[in-house]
């Protein structure tokens, strides 16, 4: 075995498995290219540029891991601050130059600070297939009724592989004290993409996005801010979020990964992975974005060696 073999299946899909990409969202809690601060609790995995100073538990709902998953992946050194708590598994971070307490809950947790991980392949990922699906074109409907303050969505047909895609504006999703509905109208897709098109987005403080409809459907429903700057979530939110150029805020509870810029919030990220699963096409592009950063990486390697 190569050392571009190596790479290649350490750390990127490699072309064998272009065929078998997954979402990263499926695969992580948290994705941030910048910041990450919060002083709550992440159930899942989380990888990020950087933490901030505050207290927070990770991988809390990870009991199936091992003592040695990587389960919180930071790309810069980790800064002075309060303890983290590492409910499973292990950490890996460049350096820990502050002595920051890392308390490891499983027997055998660690801070790792080799090999290294491919930071890259996460964060390319997010935006590429952000920028994948906002191509994507409708197969639902949208209708807004003023009487009932009610903005139905309503399937009306399926993407190969069972994927129902939504297309709306900020407008749509902030009438004033409106409700958001639902409706499969007799379709079970495997995946829902509400592609939002807003260059900045805040969600009114009403509830309509913790409807029990879309609780029971968070890990099928991914929410693309695909162009948004900035997104600001005021209430508890179900579903995935995708803003791979937006730094995320929230006063809620969000039940779905999240992969974004930067994301400051002092309310838990619940495990709710998203299920949907790239298609031929985003999947051509995920695999070569994963193999770019195996022949780099390796490539380092072969000086190194």
């Amino acid at each position: 075995m190569n050392k571009f073999t190596v790479a290649a299946l350490g750390f990127g899909l490699g072309v064998a498995g272009l065929a078998q990409a997954q979402s990263q969202l499926s695969l992580y809690n948290v994705i941030t290219k910048g910041a990450f601060d919060t002083t709550s609790d992440v159930e899942g995995k989380v990888v990020a540029y950087s933490i901030g100073s505050s207290g927070a538990t990770y991988a809390q709902k990870l009991s199936g891991s091992k003592s040695t998953d990587i389960n919180v992946a930071i790309q810069t050194a980790l800064p002075s601050g309060n303890p983290i708590n590492m409910q499973y598994g292990s950490m890996y971070a460049p350096s820990n130059p502050n002595n920051r307490i890392i308390n490891f809950n499983q027997s055998g947790g660690a801070l790792k600070t080799s090999p290294a991980f491919d930071f890259n392949t996460v964060f390319n990922g997010i935006t590429t297939e952000s920028t994948a699906y906002s191509g994507y074109s409708a197969t639902g409907s949208k209708t807004w009724d003023s009487a009932q303050n009610t903005e139905t969505l309503k399937v009306t047909s399926l993407r190969s592989g069972g994927v129902a895609v939504f297309s709306l504006s900020a407008s749509d999703l902030n009438h004033a004290n409106e409700s958001l509905a639902l409706n499969l109208n007799g379709f079970n897709p495997t995946a829902i993409i509400i592609n939002v098109n807003a260059s900045n987005f805040s969600g009114n403080s009403t509830d309509y996005w913790s409807l029990n409809q879309f609780q029971s459907l968070a890990s099928k429903v991914l929410w693309n801010f695909y162009n948004a700057g900035a997104v600001a979530l005021n209430s508890a939110w179900y579903g995935s979020v995708l803003a791979p150029s937006a730094s995320l805020s929230s006063q809620g509870v969000i039940t779905g990964s999240v992969g974004v810029s930067t994301f400051s919030t002092q309310q838990e990220v619940h495990l709710a992975p998203w299920t949907g699963v790239p298609e031929a096409s985003t999947v051509t592009a995920l695999g070569f974005v994963a193999l770019g950063a195996g022949l780099t990486l390796a490539r380092r390697r072969s000086v190194l060696v």
